[in-house]
């Protein structure tokens, strides 16, 4: 496990490869709370062989490039961690190769949107998906779509308004905790959540509009009070 926190980082390494002699047995490279010379240079990671937590937070690193998937996909990841990095831009699929990944959590960046392709499909082991606190307004369809292991989702505080049934409808009985928006407008196209019994420990959801049902939880209102 390498970690690096509160630095100013001109480069990884002097030479064309970082952290020389740790390519087989380096699982978990952490930087916190760093800020970076120019754009990440993924190609100084390449030699990595086993790394499975990859975590880059509190780091402004405000696009994932082009090139990140083409350096890293061979890494056996089960958790990447990109929170509160003013993140606006990434490549279409860019986690989509990491096949046994089990965590993802992307809250707290300047994500104006999200599609399933970002993500491997099917992703079998997924099981915690963070989004929250981006400036995400819709979901795709598709989005949850093979995903058999997903128990903790993520997307309070971004504006998202309504939650389409056929969205949710793929996991909606494996989730244990949902967090999910609390500007809601609640009407007839949220009466699927009241209909679907829950199963998981916790849901977090609150309406804003209409007025009269300002601040409840679709989750627990009858069917009939949500009205178009």
């Amino acid at each position: 496990s390498l970690s690096i926190s509160n630095s100013s980082i001109l480069s990884l390494s002097d030479g064309q490869y970082a952290f020389k002699g740790l390519e087989d047995r380096l699982t978990t490279f952490k930087v916190k709370n760093c800020t970076y010379a120019s754009h990440w240079e993924w190609t100084q990671l390449e030699k990595l062989k086993n790394l499975q937590v990859l975590e880059i937070s509190q780091s402004n690193m405000l696009e994932i490039a082009d090139d990140f998937l083409d350096f890293t996909s061979k890494w056996p990841l089960t958790t990447i961690n990109f929170r509160e990095n003013n993140i606006k831009h990434m490549p279409q699929k860019a986690f989509s190769r990491f096949k046994f990944l089990k965590r993802l959590f992307l809250d707290k960046n300047s994500l104006m949107s999200v599609e399933r392709s970002l993500l491997p499909k099917p992703a079998d082991y997924l099981a915690s998906l963070g989004l929250s606190e981006n400036g995400i307004r819709e979901l795709p369809v598709d989005m949850f779509s093979e995903m058999p292991s997903l128990t903790y989702l993520y997307l309070g505080g971004n504006p998202i308004m309504v939650l389409d049934a056929q969205t949710f409808q793929p996991v909606w009985d494996q989730l244990k905790i949902v967090i999910l928006s609390d500007i809601l407008h609640c009407d007839c196209r949220m009466s699927w959540m009241p209909r679907m019994e829950p199963k998981f420990r916790l849901v977090k959801a609150t309406c804003n509009t209409p007025s009269k049902l300002r601040g409840r939880n679709p989750a627990d209102m009858k069917t009939a009070d949500l009205e178009c």
